[in-house]
Parts: structure tokens; C-alpha cells; sequence
């Protein structure tokens, strides 16, 4: 009796000190599974804290960059001969390249959607011509003066949107234009000349051209540039499109006449004070800053 009495006290202890054991363990899970869910609640406000932070500052981004993006549209809104170079160098930064040929010093400028070639007077540094090339898909705006030159004919034009044929609009009228291609350097280009029977433009001319590094390209239209000599009804068209002081017409009798010149966009456009040759030698010159950094 005694002995069973010894067993069963032994066997209550032992399942007591497993009952023990197990309050253990279940408590000590119950404090895992407590700090596991801390953990875990702390890893995912992290997490959610690092998302909702760059969220907001790739909204931040993007907006300034937009905002960039329209500054530097409306600065080359602005552009115009008589810049000063200070300006130009505080709204499109450091120009890239350099030259001087004893008459302007060239200062060429690169964005991510244009590039800007403006020649100063080497006495006052004010700006005597430039051209701005569009290196995107991307249209960009003419200067105010210019857009104003198509206020009657209801087109709101920009580069990349407006044609060649479109340039004539009893406004602006050819009294110079180049064209070539050449095998051994692979370059090639088309520019053409523009006086302008507005008196608010001065000693102003207007230039519109294709360049190689430009977009589009100028190999784009080089067949139709080269394709053979013109019919009498482009020649009309030519002949009427001439400024009224050109008295020698047969460059139209040329090979470097544009053909099509409703298929065709310049990618180029800009003024000029200076002399109408001084302005196409430096506009068609490929040798005076090294364009093969942004040829397309």
C-alpha cells in the first residue's frame, strides 16, 4: 500500500513538473512569437517607410525635371542676336566647344534636346548669330520675333513640325541656298537663306537647314536634294519664292535644289547680323567644333 502510495506521489511529480515544463515552453513560444511579431511589424513600417519615400522622390524628380524641361524650352524661346553670353552660359550651361576665326568667336552648346551654335563679336561679346539644332524627336520652339513672322498664316509652327514648304508665306523669301553630300567624310547638309519683309527684324536674316547631326538627319533628303534638275512648275515655285532683291536665278539650275519640300522638316533654323556668305559658310561648316559627338 505504502509503496503504490510512493508511486502515485511520484507519478503526480512528474506530471507536475511536466505541466511545468510545458507552461514553460508555452510561455517562452508566447514570448518568440511576441517578438517576432514586433520584428516583423518594425520590418514592414520600414519597408513601407523606404517605399513611401522613393515614391515621393521620384515624384520630386520627375517634377523637376519637368519644370527643367520648361524652363529650358522658354529660355530657347528667347534666344535671339544681341544675347549676352553671360546668359547664355547661366541657362545652358558652359558651352562645350570653341573657335575663332579672327571675325567671331563660336561657342557651342549641348542639352539633352538641342544643341546651340552662337557666334559673338570679339569686341562687345554680344551675339551676332546663332543656329539651334534639334537632337530629338522632340519639336522645339522658335524664337518669339520668328513665330510672330507666321501669326497671319494660322500655323503655330516649331522645329520639327513646320516643313519647307510651309516657310513660304509671303513673309519670309530665298536669297541664298546650299546643298551637298560628300563620300569621304560622310557628311552632308542643306541650308537655305530667308529675308524678311518685317522691318521689327532689322539687319536680321532668317536661316532654316538640315544638318547631319540634327534630327532628322540631312541624308534623309539627300536624293531629293540631287535627283536632277527641276520641272518648270518647281522652278515657278522657286521663282516666286525668290527675294525680290536676287537677280541671279540660275542656281536654280543646279543640282542642290530642294525637290518634295512638303516631305522634308529642317532640323535647324537660326539669325544672323552678319554678312548672308559669312553666315552659310560658318551655318554648312562641319570643321569648327566636333559634331561627331552628337551625330545621330
Amino acid at each position: 500500500m505504502k509503496n503504490d502510495f510512493i508511486k502515485k506521489s511520484k507519478h503526480r511529480k512528474r506530471k507536475k513538473i511536466s505541466n511545468l515544463k510545458k507552461h514553460s515552453l508555452l510561455s517562452h513560444l508566447k514570448k518568440i512569437n511576441f517578438w517576432k511579431y514586433i520584428l516583423d511589424s518594425l520590418v514592414m513600417v520600414i519597408v513601407a517607410t523606404i517605399i513611401s519615400t522613393a515614391i515621393v522622390n521620384s515624384a520630386t524628380d520627375a517634377q523637376i525635371t519637368t519644370m527643367e524641361r520648361t524652363q529650358l524650352l522658354n529660355n530657347l524661346k528667347l534666344l535671339s542676336t544681341g544675347c549676352d553670353k553671360d546668359w547664355m552660359d547661366d541657362v545652358f550651361g558652359k558651352p562645350i566647344f570653341t573657335n575663332s576665326d579672327g571675325t567671331t568667336k563660336e561657342y557651342v552648346y549641348i542639352t539633352d534636346i538641342a544643341l546651340i551654335r552662337s557666334f559673338f563679336d570679339l569686341k562687345d561679346n554680344s551675339c551676332k548669330m546663332f543656329f539651334l539644332t534639334k537632337t530629338t524627336d522632340e519639336p522645339l520652339p522658335f524664337t518669339s520675333l520668328l513665330t510672330n513672322i507666321f501669326y497671319n498664316t494660322g500655323l503655330k509652327p516649331t522645329l520639327g513640325t513646320l516643313t519647307y514648304d510651309q516657310i513660304k508665306n509671303g513673309n519670309l523669301y530665298i536669297f541664298d541656298l546650299i546643298g551637298y553630300f560628300t563620300n569621304g567624310s560622310g557628311r552632308s547638309f542643306y541650308g537655305e537663306g530667308y529675308i524678311s519683309v518685317y522691318t521689327m527684324y532689322g539687319e536680321n536674316t532668317v536661316y532654316f537647314a538640315s544638318v547631319d547631326y540634327g534630327c532628322p538627319s540631312s541624308w534623309d533628303m539627300m536624293e531629293d536634294i540631287h535627283m536632277g534638275q527641276l520641272t518648270e512648275k518647281e522652278k515657278n515655285y522657286y521663282k516666286e519664292f525668290l527675294a525680290p532683291l536676287t537677280e541671279d536665278v540660275d542656281v536654280l539650275d543646279q543640282p542642290i535644289v530642294l525637290h518634295e519640300r512638303n516631305k522634308f522638316y529642317p532640323n535647324t533654323y537660326g539669325m544672323s547680323e552678319l554678312s548672308g556668305d559669312y553666315t552659310m559658310e560658318k551655318l554648312s561648316d562641319y570643321t569648327t567644333f566636333n559634331s561627331t559627338v552628337v551625330l545621330n
